[in-house]
């Protein structure tokens, strides 16, 4: 089979530069990028008033958008059409493709492809600014490009795979919604009047009688690699991380977390960035930027804030104590988890939250266990066309 020839981005595309200045009282819709090549989403709105940016950027349908912090983890995307009209700051460079040489449909599943994230990782990886991608390294990218009636062929194709994979997403979304809305039922008690948890035993409280903060620094060595995780936004729990070596981190400390310890992420706190250590993570280390928290067993449990912390709402509820809400620099402070009120259950429904709950975590890991076997197909499919091709992504 003939080669695919290797061609930079830089020749593929053109910086889009549609910028204004945020006007306050304006409202301006945002675009987010998600993880591993999972698109590009539609934030909250925010008002012009609201945002540290002295320019935002107007992203137009079928833009290349990148994520300069997460660009490693595969946060680039081309926008759909009902995403022109959003805006980005300057954290995310944007490109214009060029549709004599590229589909923008050809480059939607090329940033699906885990060969291209290893790319992005690889430029990302020694740079200034916590690894942020520049847009020139970004360019330098080499992508297979196929002749452009065969990318539309090839398209096609894809195509045909992903709407299947999309249906089986919507009935795995649905299942997790269900299991989600029974755990966030069994943590509040919802259906109840505040008369009726009360009779029952419910209390009014805050987060601050539960929780305590919990600080375990340690001094960073030269000669040490330090196993590091993250917590994923939606309340979907922690996610291993490449060690942080002490030879390459510009951190002097760093914090040992505990099973059974809560964490969260202060910049991420308004998308639910929330989660539980389990014992495959203790003895973990993160940044200050993960606050973490032991929980009094007396009165709460990890189960009870596993599950209260799968409400979205919640999630708002604390946020909205954070001025600029919506600004992706603007961090969720302890002192708000703390002072975030609730009811708290009495023992007896602790009890059965905490019964249910290993049988949900079970069931939820079966369906996430399928959503990463569904993911990878269009990934491992376009892998195949690119082995048999003999191409590969190169980042020289």
């Amino acid at each position: 089979m003939k080669q695919w020839p290797k061609v930079a981005l830089a020749e593929l595309c053109a910086p889009a530069e549609r910028y204004t200045s945020p006007t306050p009282g304006e409202i301006y819709r945002q675009l987010g990028v998600r993880l591993w090549g999972e698109g590009a989403y539609e934030r909250e709105q925010i008002d012009g008033a609201d945002t540290k940016y002295a320019n935002f950027n107007r992203i137009e349908a079928d833009d290349l958008v990148v994520n300069k912090i997460w660009a490693r983890n595969g946060s680039v995307a081309v926008a759909t059409a009902e995403q022109a009209g959003a805006y980005v700051s300057t954290e995310f460079p944007a490109f214009i493709l060029n549709r004599e040489r590229i589909d923008p449909r050809w480059m939607r599943f090329i940033t699906k492809w885990r060969g291209f994230w290893t790319a992005c990782d690889e430029k990302a990886q020694g740079t200034s600014g916590k690894n942020r991608i520049k847009p020139s390294q970004f360019l330098s990218i080499q992508i297979p490009l196929p002749p452009l009636a065969e990318q539309q062929s090839l398209v096609a194709r894809l195509d045909a795979l992903a709407e299947k994979t999309r249906q089986l997403e919507a009935h795995l979304h649905a299942a997790e919604r269900d299991a989600d809305r029974l755990l966030i039922g069994l943590a509040t008690r919802n259906d109840l009047s505040d008369d009726e948890r009360g009779a029952q035993g419910w209390q009014r409280g805050k987060l601050g009688d539960v929780l305590s903060l919990a600080t375990d620094p340690i001094s960073v060595r030269g000669d040490e690699s330090y196993p590091n995780v993250g917590v994923l936004s939606f309340a979907r729990g922690l996610f291993t991380k490449r060690p942080i070596e002490g030879t390459q981190t510009s951190a002097s400390m760093l914090y040992r977390i505990r099973a059974g310890q809560f964490l969260y992420s202060r910049l991420f706190a308004f998308e639910g960035a929330y989660a539980i250590v389990g014992s495959e993570h203790d003895g973990a280390f993160v940044s200050n930027e993960f606050p973490t928290f032991d929980i009094n067993a007396e009165r709460a449990s990890p189960e009870f804030l596993h599950a209260y912390f799968c409400s979205p709402r919640v999630w708002e509820t604390i946020a909205h104590g954070s001025k600029g809400l919506g600004d992706r620099r603007q961090r969720v402070q302890p002192a708000q988890i703390l002072k975030h009120e609730l009811w708290l259950p009495p023992r007896q429904q602790l009890h059965t939250l905490n019964a249910m709950f290993p049988h949900m975590i079970a069931l939820k890991a079966k369906l996430t266990a399928i959503h990463k076997a569904s993911a990878s197909l269009l990934s491992a499919a376009l892998g195949r066309h690119l082995i048999n091709s003999h191409c590969s992504i190169v980042s020289n």
